[in-house]
C-alpha cells in the first residue's frame, strides 16, 4: 500500500509490520516466563535487541532530518506532514547567569534560589551511629519498577 505524502511516495509493507506487532505480542506473553522456563530470557532479551534496533533508526532518521531540514531551510522549525509532525525542541534553561556578572545585571531580572540536598554518605554513617534518620530529613516514599537490560558482550542474533 503507498500513500502519497509532500510531494514523495512513502510506502510500507502492511504485512511485515503486522507479522512484527504479532510477534511482540507474544513475546510480551513470554516474557515474564523468566521465573520459569529459560525461554522467558530469551523473550525478553529479542525485545531489548528490537528496541535497539529502534532506537539506533530513529537516531539515525533524526540526524538525517536534521541534516536536510537545515539545506532546506536554516531557520527551520517543524514540517507537518498527514500523520507526522517533525520539529526541533530545546532542552535545558534558554538563558544562565554569569557569576562573575551578577552585580551587573539590572535589578529584578533575577531570583535568589536556595537548594539543600541530603549527603548520602554522610547520613548513612550518621544512621549507623543513631540508629535513625535526624528530625529535619524526610524518608521518601519511593516508585518502585523492574527494570531489564541486556548484558554487555552479548552479540545480537539476526
Amino acid at each position: 500500500m503507498a500513500k502519497k505524502t509532500a510531494n514523495k511516495i512513502v510506502s510500507y509493507d502492511k504485512m511485515n509490520l503486522t507479522k512484527l506487532k504479532a510477534m511482540i505480542i507474544n513475546l510480551k506473553k513470554d516474557g515474564d516466563q523468566i521465573f520459569l522456563k529459560p525461554e522467558g530470557e530469551g523473550a525478553l532479551l529479542k525485545v531489548l535487541e528490537i528496541q535497539e534496533f529502534l532506537d539506533g533508526a530513529i537516531k539515525d532518521i533524526k540526524e538525517k532530518l536534521a541534516t536536510k531540514a537545515e539545506k532546506v531551510d536554516p531557520n527551520f522549525t517543524s514540517i507537518s506532514g498527514d500523520n507526522i509532525k517533525v520539529y526541533y525542541r530545546f532542552f535545558g534553561s534558554r538563558y544562565s547567569v554569569d557569576p562573575s556578572l551578577v552585580e551587573k545585571v539590572p535589578e529584578g531580572l533575577l531570583k535568589r534560589e536556595i537548594r539543600y540536598s541530603v549527603d548520602i554518605k554522610a547520613l548513612k554513617e550518621y544512621i549507623e551511629v543513631k540508629e535513625g534518620v535526624p528530625y529535619g530529613i524526610v524518608v521518601k516514599d519511593r516508585q518502585k519498577s523492574i527494570s531489564f537490560v541486556k548484558k554487555k558482550g552479548l552479540k545480537d542474533e539476526d
